[in-house]
């Protein structure tokens, strides 16, 4: 009975472990469009001011 206990506790380590791993990456990604967002709409900013 251990073992199948451990197996399903290691099973679901790994799923919760994939799924940060899937969010973390997915917030990567976020900030990368947030800051290129922010560049471009200071460029776009000093542009209009000249």
């Amino acid at each position: 009975m251990r073992s199948v206990e451990g197996a399903l506790v290691t099973r679901t380590t790994s799923a919760a472990n994939r799924m940060g791993e899937n969010i973390s990456a997915s917030n990567r990604h976020l900030e990368h469009v947030y800051s290129s967002f922010q560049t471009t709409w200071k460029t776009k900013e000093t542009r209009w001011e000249r």
